[in-house]
């Protein structure tokens, strides 16, 4: 049987040794040998995360060695465990070919060692292939899994993947434009593609049409996700075993949900448009709008085992509205507005933007879910010890029950299988991968509460970037948004979306999308009914680093804060009206009452004080936004609305029934979880990220903390005297709701 203490923590290890050998293999021994490990590097006045390494010629030759025997021992003990939990496999082409790749990179590795190095020279065994480690290796794969090893092997998918990656680079050679510096030797390491924080970029393009991924990458995850789902999915069940039909059923509610906001329109198109079935933009409607119908029709639905499912049908309608946008007829219609006698006419184009707002403003497909996100929970608190058990039945604030259910689930999440490994090399699979386009790739627009305040209602949206990007300098607006924007414009009486742009536009991952949604809220036909404001909050000044970790004195933090926030490069953007209305007298009074409830004055601010500092000041800046545009609809707007956004908006949320004592019932709990949680499962296969979690609930702590300090009539007192009176609305007392269907 295998080690125990393998089985916990060296199948985690096995990425590390394939990494480390595929870079022994690949290295220029031009230059000496490395062995993989990450690290920051400065390149370009600009910090970037590269693959660096290590030199293997250094004076610690005994950790060196000691190194590559581990290397060996790990991949000793996979293709073990592999073998008696998986015999059955091993006969299928592609498992072998997997495991033979594996071993080439081992030979390879080996005999690059003995060549380019003096490492072993020293040693009794005078030869990598005379270590143990290693001999045991070639004698278990010998022996018990192959005959020969076909060193001629390299993976023919690999291959052909490769080719298909780099094939258009020809086709992109008349771009003239000059390479992007900074990003020219940048690539996407295993890393990132394990942690799931940057994989946009495999679908981004540098300046110069190359990618920023490469061959070795693409074996190493397809590697890590082939042998990685087998070992995991005998240690335990899968919990996302049925995630396609979970997400298929969302789709499915999120077409009903736009069917049913049309109201009229559709009995007056299909009255109307009888005779004009020939026309381009009523052509396009026309299968957008049966393909919609033929998504919300529950004999379509994954678990009935239909010829085509609703999410398929859901990317047909999709497809039909983006074309109807480029028809030459729409384009015709928005340069010449049609006269009031054009019925069919107006029917059309208001039918392609109430399909559009109904997108973005009217599906309410997340709280299906939460039946089983609740079982899902529940299930993973069972795997948990007694002790936790217990703490998370006594817990009586929300930051700690919040904090025991991400502790039940992120080790639950454990037993699936390589869950971001496996979403991108679906995507490398499929070959889509030449374009990020979030909502394009399912990752759609919902509600996902209500403020209210007396009559008026705010709603609350997940949004992805709205944006079509290709290349890492380009992007583009897509044409549903404007179209949602269109619809606001419409009717008698308009409306506004605010939108806080959390990218950052100071790094060169996000600065063109960032940018792009400033320029659209700067355009005079949209400037009434989109407000954006950029709140970036990946930036060093937010995460308290270099240069910003020693702002110990309370009076330098809050200098340096204000200096951000009223700088345009540092990624704060104010439309010029509103920055008028908050700078200098609101902002300066905030600052005043934050420090003064939540940090009593203190002269000294760790660095732990003054990332609760931010936040804090974040949600009461947003609030105060919120509360002077009078939004209809607002968002927290990241590249895909799920880590930094859905924190947010989950953030403002909680922050709101604190300030105001309300604690949620369980019913409510499970819903505000279900939409904290529920968009990082469907669209990338596992929980939110630690570190914005943790913001969150470091922030949330800080506020309960005090509360339970002063006492919650003593807080209430003071948060109305230092806080409450920067406000002129009722917005601070607003009643929350989560969507009904």
């Amino acid at each position: 049987m295998p080690n125990k203490q393998y089985d916990k923590q060296n199948y985690l290890s096995i990425l590390d040794a394939v990494e480390t050998l595929s870079s022994i293999v690949d290295i220029d021994f031009e230059r000496e040998i490395e062995v993989a490990n990450d690290e920051e590097i400065k390149e370009q006045d600009e910090m970037v995360t590269a693959h660096t390494m290590h030199w293997l010629e250094t004076e610690d030759r005994q950790n060196t060695v000691k190194h590559i025997k581990e290397t060996f021992h790990v991949v000793h003990e996979y293709l073990k465990d592999f073998y008696e939990h998986e015999y059955s496999y091993v006969s299928k082409p592609k498992v072998m070919e997997g495991v033979k790749t594996i071993m080439v990179l081992v030979g390879e590795a080996a005999k690059k060692l003995d060549k380019f190095t003096t490492l072993f020279k020293e040693t009794k065994e005078r030869s990598v292939k005379n270590l143990k480690e290693y001999r045991d290796l070639q004698e278990f794969y010998l022996t018990r899994i192959a005959r020969k090893i076909d060193e001629g092997i390299l993976g023919k998918w690999i291959l052909e993947l490769t080719k298909g990656s780099m094939a258009k680079r020809k086709a992109k050679a008349e771009l003239k434009a000059k390479p992007m510096i900074s990003v020219k030797h940048v690539f996407i390491d295993m890393e990132s593609v394990k942690n799931d924080t940057e994989y946009e970029l495999f679908f981004l393009r540098k300046e110069d049409g190359s990618r920023f991924f490469n061959p070795r990458l693409i074996r190493n995850i397809k590697l890590t996700a082939d042998f990685g789902q087998k070992i995991r999915s005998k240690k335990s069940s899968d919990p996302l075993e049925q995630i396609n039909i979970w997400q298929d059923h969302l789709i499915h509610v999120a077409a009903r949900n736009i069917l049913q906001a049309q109201g009229g329109i559709l009995d007056r198109f299909f009255r109307e448009a009888k005779e004009s079935w020939r026309r381009e933009l009523a052509s396009e409607l026309y299968k957008a709008v049966v393909a919609l119908m033929m998504c919300a029709c529950p004999k379509n639905l994954l678990s009935n085992a239909p010829t085509k499912a609703c999410t398929e049908y859901f990317i047909d309608f999709h497809h039909f509205l983006r074309n109807a946008y480029v028809t030459g007829e729409y384009q015709r219609y928005l340069a010449y507005p049609p006269k009031k006698s054009s019925k069919m006419a107006h029917i059309l184009m208001d039918l392609v933007h109430g399909l559009s707002r109904a997108m973005f403003t009217r599906i309410k497909a997340y709280q299906q879910l939460v039946t089983v996100f609740e079982k899902m929970v529940e299930e993973a608190n069972q795997m948990q010890s007694e002790e936790h058990q217990k703490a998370a039945e006594e817990s009586n604030t929300l930051w700690s029950r919040l904090a025991g259910d991400y502790a039940a689930l992120s080790k639950m999440m454990k037993t699936h299988p390589n869950g971001p490994l496996v979403k991108v090399l679906e995507v490398l699979e499929k070959g889509a991968y030449h374009v990020f386009d979030p909502i394009a790739q399912l990752n759609l627009p919902g509600v996902m509460y209500s403020l209210f305040m007396g009559e008026n209602r705010i709603t609350n949206l997940h949004l992805p970037a709205p944006m079509n990007q290709g290349f890492i300098h380009q992007a583009e607006i897509v044409n549903e948004f404007k179209g949602f924007l269109r619809a606001y414009m419409s009717g008698q009486f308009k409306r506004k979306h605010l939108l806080f742009n959390f990218q950052d536009r100071t790094s060169w991952k996000e600065h063109v999308r960032a940018v792009n949604l400033e320029q659209l809220s700067n355009q005079r036909l949209f400037s009434k009914y989109l407000t954006v404001v950029s709140l970036p909050k990946d930036t060093d000044f937010y995460h308290q680093v270099s240069p910003y970790q020693d702002d110990h004195q309370a009076g330098l933090f809050i200098e340096h804060f204000k200096d951000n926030l009223s700088d345009e490069s540092c990624g704060f953007v104010f439309p010029f009206y509103l920055s008028k209305k908050l700078f200098p007298n609101f902002i300066n009074q905030l600052f005043e009452g934050v420090h003064k409830l939540f940090f009593h004055e203190r002269n000294v601010l760790s660095v732990k004080d003054r990332l609760d500092f931010i936040e804090i000041f974040y949600m009461l800046l947003e609030l105060k936004i919120i509360e002077e545009e009078q939004p209809a609809t607002f968002s927290m707007t990241c590249k895909d609305g799920i880590d930094i956004g859905g924190c947010a908006s989950a953030e403002l949320f909680g922050f709101l029934k604190m300030i105001n004592n309300q604690v949620l019932s369980n019913d409510e709990y499970m819903e505000y979880c279900t939409s904290l949680f529920m968009p990082a499962i469907i669209s990338r296969e596992r929980i939110i990220h630690t570190d914005r979690f943790g913001r969150m609930i470091t922030a949330f702590k800080r506020i309960e903390s005090t509360q339970q300090e002063m006492g919650k009539k003593a807080f209430a007192k003071a948060f109305d005297e230092l806080l409450g009176s920067l406000f002129h609305s009722p917005i601070l007392r607003s009643e929350l709701a989560f969507p009904r269907q």
